[in-house]
């Protein structure tokens, strides 16, 4: 023991003074590794390599305003000294990273100087070099660097002239002023016959790295490639690389990019759209003064195109089958491949078939006969493209009805012979490896302006009001968000609640009304704006819909749905996820309450109703995706899909043995019944649903990614409830659920089409808030709104950006700008299910109102946007709500609700006065800032205006007339319709 312990402690003592020996020695001295003379030709520097070794460089530009040598050392410096032969040295030498940079004054234009520098120490360890001397010249339009000032330096700067500053002829800008003119050739005309002792600069060729040949696709950036860059004498960040490509009509010099820093560069290529054929690329790399060439072979050819469709119920179909299939256009648009994959149908299938040209929900006829297609060796089923034999369409047709969106897929079965399950083709992005995205650019600094605070508003709240945006420039968006984040949920329950059990007035009983008037109360009034606005959002993923009778016939427990929305607003996914799960108005909607494990004698399966739907629709979808929301593709280019039919029955299997608490809550309301006494309801929806663990499967549950909970003999309640925990957990870790559930939010509060920058980012956030934690949605909320894309600007013209208001958004802006007002407090606006075709939690299906990947047909789906709103959009719609709208500007939305425009604001005027015509210009930024957040077109505004000044202006019932004509003219607009 004694001789154990002898030997541990001499180890420990090594291992101290190891550890400790850094200090101990002197660390290597920072060497020199290159110098330049920089100088700035207008708003870019360029750089004279100054050779350490050989005959010195020679600085050719116009030095009399000062010199700027910057050396280049192999680690980081923070200190040391420089002399100059010649001249002097212009303030003491600063430092950054690995290099040291000089300013020197009162250098001729023909100089042989030495700059010598001493005591360089290296930042870390404090090694010094002593010395180190470095040569150059100064011959001011020695542009070849000869030597002399001759006829040659003169020739070459007049065919520079006009020409671009580069790094190929910057040498030629002797004044430095980012162009090459008459007087840079004056100037070396002038200079002409003038030498300098020494000979030409040192200078050897850079060198550049072998380019292999590329295969490309016409109207595609291809990957960036790389290849190296070097040279003996120059900094490598100086050298500069130019492409030119021999057949312009296949790939322009434009369409040639280069990236990289230093030593390694890269070069992408970004051919036309439709150009086909061969050219020759020619790379060069220049130091200034030699350049070197190497050229490789691009082939750019069509691409094939990818197409997907989600197949879910057809029409009116009471089905839970859904399906996935992919079309893959070939590059000759002649014809397609396709593959399909779908389950869960109620009886056989009897036939599938490609169908167009049709909208959604429209009939197209068969085009392509799915049974008859012999499959691949890979499953694959080829579609030959072939005119129609009565001559009505073309195979041209053929393949503009995929590409704008005409074309759909269904699957017929003996309950639905005209289809049960159907999809539309759609275009499709994604790639087999991903690259995260490039930082935005910055935002500008300062508070909002009323604009900025108004736009932000229109995502975040139901609507803007001249108050809330005063507060949101006063404290800024942050600070307006901290606040939200903070502020106690506006609880549905309690409202109707308190109505149901204080009042006996018909219109307050306990019934499905009361959640719809509830929700436009809150939505008109509740202070904490923010969190009912994202509950909105929530109740348009989590869909639980009084479509189903049995969920209309509990208003308390669908109340209670709505508030568990709110609450868990900025909570974290996964317990939305299990609140979601359990709540009992879900578990009757999708079928998991009551969902028992298979027994004898029969071992029916258990429903798997949810277990599809918590997977397709509310967590992962069905192929998985990169980081960006774009889609993760195979080696042959395809979708993966995320779970198969197993996967969907072991979450079946899971999802048994929960039921109502069989302990209800009771309601004693003020209606009376036919003996006078007071009704009771009872509830058993307002709980979370329990676990009987008899009813709860003990079969191996396969879940995503390989993961199986195993067999047990036996359940228990804590048994039962552990393997909800993990199944849940299973799906909250899935790498999907943050872009998937991210793009639908920002689909929601921003915009229909968000780059997939910014998915990324936001996305980003759901992965970790900044401190570790996963599924924050308080931190993915305040990402979603405070991104650069919902922020800046410069975005607002951009294809696609922004998305069309939900009517019921389009509602609720319009009465909570204008001073809304209800004479019992309440707002009690009912169904709008014919006036705006939504009405809250009256979704049709599982599926929304609108499904976040709807494709309108035509120029929208061929540029690959989606457009979910558009599908509640159409002529019977459209009108619909201009309807709602004016009947409730001009006179009241309800008999209980209505916008007040002779109210005044604190410190503004009403809209009724500012509708004279001395005053219509501040009514109409009025509408312009609170609808359309500043946003209204210099036309749209002309045509208000002259059809307001029309009207009689004399009484104050004409100016009331005036401003209704004006709000109304914007709010049924097609500008305020959209939203940027």
């Amino acid at each position: 023991m004694l001789r154990r312990s002898f030997r541990l402690a001499i180890l420990v003592s090594h291992l101290v003074l190891f550890a400790s020996a850094g200090p101990l020695f002197a660390q290597a001295a920072p060497q020199l590794a290159s110098a330049v003379s920089r100088k700035a030709h207008g708003a870019s520097n360029f750089d004279v390599p100054l050779p350490l070794t050989g005959g010195s460089g020679i600085e050719c530009r116009n030095v009399s305003s000062g010199m700027t040598v910057v050396l280049f050392f192999d680690q980081p410096v923070n200190g040391g000294a420089a002399a100059t032969s010649v001249g002097s040295v212009n303030g003491a030498p600063t430092f950054q990273d690995n290099t040291m940079t000089v300013k020197l004054a009162g250098i001729g234009p023909a100089a042989t100087v030495t700059l010598t520098v001493t005591n360089v120490t290296a930042t870390q360890g404090g090694g010094v070099l002593a010395s180190k001397a470095i040569p150059f010249r100064t011959l001011l339009g020695d542009v070849n660097a000869d030597g002399g000032v001759s006829a040659a330096d003169v020739n070459t700067t007049k065919a520079r002239s006009g020409g671009p500053v580069n790094g190929f002829t910057y040498r030629s800008d002797l004044n430095g002023d980012g162009a090459i003119s008459v007087g840079d050739v004056n100037s070396t005309k002038a200079r002409a016959g003038t030498t300098i002792a020494g000979g030409p600069m040192a200078n050897t060729p850079p060198t550049i790295g072998d380019l292999v040949d590329q295969s490309v696709f016409s109207g595609r950036a291809s990957p960036a490639v790389g290849f190296a860059v070097a040279d003996a004498e120059s900094a490598l960040d100086s050298l500069a690389v130019k492409a030119t490509s021999s057949n312009p009509s296949v790939l322009a010099n434009s369409g040639i990019t280069f990236g990289g820093t230093g030593g390694n560069r890269t070069i992408s290529l970004s051919p036309p759209t439709g150009a086909t054929g061969t050219t020759t690329v020619t790379v060069t790399v220049g130091d200034g003064l030699a350049v070197a060439s190497d050229t490789f072979e691009v082939t750019v050819s069509r691409a094939s195109t990818l197409f997907v469709a989600v197949l879910t119920p057809q029409g009116a179909a009471q089905s839970t089958g859904s399906g996935v299939s992919t079309l893959v256009l070939d590059g000759d648009e002649l014809g397609a491949t396709v593959r399909l994959s779908y389950g869960n149908l109620t009886t056989t299938k009897t036939g599938i078939h490609i169908h167009g040209p049709a909208d959604p929900g429209q009939s197209g006829q068969i085009l392509f006969d799915v049974d008859d297609a012999v499959p691949q060796m890979d499953g694959s089923l080829r579609w030959v493209f072939a005119p129609d034999s009565n001559g009505t369409y073309t195979v041209a047709d053929i393949a503009n009805w995929i590409k704008t969106g005409k074309t759909y897929i269904n699957v017929h079965t003996a309950n639905y012979p005209n289809g049960e399950i159907r999809g539309q083709y759609g275009l499709a992005s994604g790639s087999q490896t991903f690259t995260p995205p490039p930082a935005p650019p910055s935002l500008p600094p300062g508070p909002p302006t009323a604009k900025d605070a108004a736009r932000f508003l229109t995502q975040a709240t139901f609507g803007p009001t001249l108050a809330e945006i005063a507060r949101v420039q006063s404290i800024d968006l942050n600070p307006w968000l901290d606040d939200q984040f903070a502020k106690p949920t506006t609880s549905m329950y309690q409202t109707v609640y308190t109505r149901c059990t204080t009042s006996a007035a018909s219109g307050d009983q306990l019934d499905q009304a009361r959640i719809t008037e509830t929700w436009w109360k809150n939505a008109i009034t509740a202070p904490d704006q923010l969190r009912q606005r994202v509950a909105f959002a929530y109740s348009e993923i989590f869909v639980v819909s009084e479509i189903d009778e049995a969920i209309a016939g509990q208003p308390a427990g669908l109340a209670t749905y709505h508030d568990m929305l709110a609450n868990d607003a900025f909570g974290n996914f996964r317990t939305l996820l299990k609140d979601v799960t359990l709540h009992p108005i879900m578990g009757r909607y999708l079928n998991m309450k009551g969902n028992k494990k298979p027994t004898s004698p029969n071992f029916t399966a258990p429903n798997e109703n949810y277990a599809r739907e918590v997977l397709q629709l509310f967590s992962i979808g069905v192929n998985q995706l990169q980081p960006d929301g774009t889609l993760k593709l195979d080696a042959d280019g395809l979708p993966i899909s995320t779970y198969d039919q197993t996967t969907v029955q072991g979450f079946a299997h899971v999802f048994t043995g929960w039921d109502q608490d069989p302990v209800s809550v009771d309601i004693t309301t003020a209606q009376l019944d036919t003996n006078g006494q007071p009704i009771v309801v009872k509830s058993y929806y307002n709980k979370p649903m329990v676990v009987n663990a008899n009813n709860h499967s003990t079969q191996a549950k396969q879940l995503l990614n390989g993961v199986t909970i195993p067999s047990t003999s036996s359940a228990t309640v804590t048994s039962s409830n552990a393997e909800l925990d993990a199944a849940l957990d299973n799906i909250f870790n899935h790498p999907n659920v943050g872009p998937f559930i991210c793009r639908q939010l920002i689909q929601r509060l921003v915009g229909s089409n968000p780059s997939p920058a910014y998915v990324y980012r936001v996305a980003q956030k759901f992965e970790n808030d900044g401190t570790g934690v996963r599924g924050n949605m308080q931190a993915v909320i305040r990402a979603t709104l405070t991104d650069y894309e919902a922020r800046s600007t410069s975005v607002l013209s951009n294809p696609g950006y922004g998305h069309l208001r939900e009517p019921l958004l389009r509602a609720t802006a319009v009465l909570r700008a204008f001073h809304p007002t209800s004479t019992s407090g309440l707002f009690k606006i009912g169904s709008t299910d014919n006036n705006l075709f939504q009405t809250p939690y009256r979704s049709p299906t599982v599926f929304n109102f609108f499904e976040p990947g709807y494709i309108e047909p035509g120029e929208l789906a061929a540029a690959g946007l989606v457009a979910p709103e558009f599908q509640i959009t159409a002529e019977t719609s459209a009108i619909t709500t201009s309807n709602f709208l004016q009947s409730g500007i001009q006179s009241q939305f309800s008999s209980d609700a209505k916008i007040d425009l002779t109210a005044a604001d604190a410190g503004s005027s009403s809209e009724q006065t500012l509708a004279s015509n001395a005053n219509l210009p501040q009514l109409l930024d009025r509408l312009d800032l609170l609808l359309m957040s500043g946003q209204m077109p210099a036309a749209m505004r002309t045509t208000i205006s002259n059809h307001v000044q029309s009207l009689a202006g004399t009484t104050s019932t004409d100016l009331l007339n005036r401003a209704k004509a004006a709000v109304h003219l914007t709010a049924t607009s097609a500008q305020f319709a959209g939203e940027k």
